[in-house]
């Protein structure tokens, strides 16, 4: 599909959305009159093709919605972001206005992009005479797309204007629609793409979302809404589907070769040659990348040893070897002091970050040799292994049965690069939603998902009020061992009852009269 979709990005910007750069871009404008567009299977190509665009990279403005996601876990408790003008440091610290970061506005006009060009293929694809099957599952395309467009903006601003059709001027002045009758028509629209969408593709359609898709993003948005039996059943069915499985090698699910892993259920599509997602960039050690996004050292500590047990009391843990003999997915998703990173070792032939730590999930290491702004890596938005995570907290909170709760949780745990030891039976409910919130935060970290986890949880005030440490070598001149490192604070941070939104876009309220959310 990245070929498939990125050749046809070029021609859509200078004619089908040629105008699309207007503030909301409610309405899709476009070159091509009626009378020459919508003819052919073509034109409804490049007009699907066009609705995935807003997903990823567009420009520096943030004007996009899953490129910079990963960066949610400096809203948490996971990371630090170094760059205050990327806009996550007021988040975390709780400063964020509907003026700044630029984040604030980004995501919501790329979500609104979107849901316009959605809109508007779904007005449109009826005048074309091709395939009724084709015509089907592009069909569910939009609605899938459209349906993650409006998730997005709910989960971050809770109600929004519902749009479903192309606007007239007049029509702009649309208020905001309740956080809940938004939700119903996510879930609306989820039913309606899956029915029409395949359970998977071959050749260069690969990519396209599909069945698992729409029922991930259903099951996703039951979970925060707690309907919990219902977000079981949902989770059940992407399961049931038999076309998912966990890659077997944890690290190497985030590297180019692996992105048609069978884990990965839906992803944002890259291609060097045309716009790239820079997390190389972002995220690497210094020398090969500006190390924006830091692990913190609550995150580092956070991860068990082998033997399941936290480094506080497992017989495994060694302060002077802290990194070894813990649960694989620590030394997976972040380089620690002392170990090798493309040849060299980090805090000698790399200087440490400001956290002591670096990312190395989302990034290169020996044997990928590209300039640092042309990775293509594929950014993933769904993967089975939080389908699997959701089912266990769907069931959990609903009562459900013990045997499906430790099997979706033990499917996750025993990973074959993993292999962390199996949880048994008999744990209380809080045992279990502990376990739970324990894998969550070890298999998913630096993917954005925490952000959310906290907020869902209702965990803000715990997690994210007060100081955040890390570690900094006593000795620059020394080796990057213990004996030679000291724990400081990093930053402060807060959370009170407005954080668990963001607020509306100043030039929203301004231009189009809607209501602030509390608190800004």
């Amino acid at each position: 599909m990245k070929r498939n979709i990125y050749q046809i990005i070029l021609i859509l910007a200078v004619s089908f959305y040629a105008c699309s750069d207007d503030y909301l871009d409610k309405v899709p404008l476009d070159k091509l009159s009626d009378e020459t567009s919508w003819k052919t299977e073509s034109d409804a190509f490049m007009a699907i093709n066009g609705c995935y665009d807003p997903l990823g990279w567009r420009n520096w403005d943030h004007d996009h919605l899953y490129h910079s996601y990963s960066y949610l876990d400096a809203c948490a408790d996971n990371a630090w972001s170094k760059n205050p003008w990327e806009g996550y440091t007021a988040f975390a610290q709780g400063q964020q206005n509907s003026k700044s970061p630029k984040s604030i506005e980004g995501r919501y006009r790329a979500a609104y992009r979107g849901i316009g060009r959605c809109n508007y293929f779904l007005e449109n694809i009826d005048r074309v005479e091709m395939d009724a099957d084709k015509k089907a599952r592009m069909t569910g395309e939009a609605y899938f797309l459209r349906a993650l467009y409006y998730f997005n903006l709910t989960e971050f601003y809770g109600g929004v204007p519902l749009v479903l059709k192309k606007q007239s001027p007049d029509e702009f002045e649309t208020p905001r629609s309740s956080r809940e009758d938004v939700e119903a028509q996510i879930l609306k629209d989820c039913d309606e793409a899956f029915k029409r969408l395949p359970k998977e593709y071959t050749g260069d359609d690969q990519g396209r979302a599909t069945k698992g898709a729409a029922m991930t993003l259903k099951a996703k948005l039951l979970l925060h809404k707690q309907q919990w039996a219902a977000a079981a059943t949902a989770c059940k069915t992407v399961i049931d589907l038999g076309a998912y499985d966990l890659h077997p090698e944890y690290r190497e699910l985030f590297l180019p070769e692996n992105e048609l892993s069978n884990e990965i259920i839906f992803a944002v599509q890259y291609m060097k040659e045309q716009e790239t997602n820079k997390f190389n960039t972002y995220y690497s050690p210094k020398g090969y990348g500006w190390r924006a996004l830091q692990p913190l050292l609550g995150f580092v500590e956070f991860f068990h040893c082998k033997d399941g047990l936290p480094i506080t009391i497992s017989p495994l843990y060694d302060e002077n070897d802290p990194y070894t003999n813990r649960d694989p997915r620590l030394n997976y998703t972040v380089v620690c002091p002392g170990q090798e990173w493309n040849g060299k070792i980090y805090g000698e032939g790399i200087k440490l970050s400001n956290t002591g730590f670096v990312p190395r999930k989302y990034t290169l290491e020996p044997g990928y040799k590209v300039p640092t702004n042309e990775f293509e890596l594929n950014y993933i938005v769904f993967r089975y292994a939080d389908v699997l995570l959701m089912y266990a907290e769907a069931l959990i909170e609903s009562s459900g049965a013990e045997s499906e709760i430790l099997w979706a949780i033990n499917e996750v745990r025993g990973r074959e690069s993993v292999k962390m030891p199996a949880i048994e039976t008999g744990l209380s409910t809080q045992q279990l939603t502990d376990v739970l919130r324990y894998e969550r935060r070890a298999e998913l970290g630096f993917e954005g998902y925490r952000y959310h986890d906290m907020l869902r949880w209702g965990i803000g005030s715990e997690i994210r009020n007060g100081p955040t440490y890390g570690i900094r070598m006593i000795d620059s001149k020394g080796a990057a061992v213990p004996s030679n490192m000291e724990k400081y604070k990093v930053d402060d941070r807060s959370f009170d009852s407005k954080d668990a939104l963001w607020p509306i876009p100043y030039r929203e309220v301004i231009n189009f009269g809607l209501l602030q959310n509390p608190g800004y």
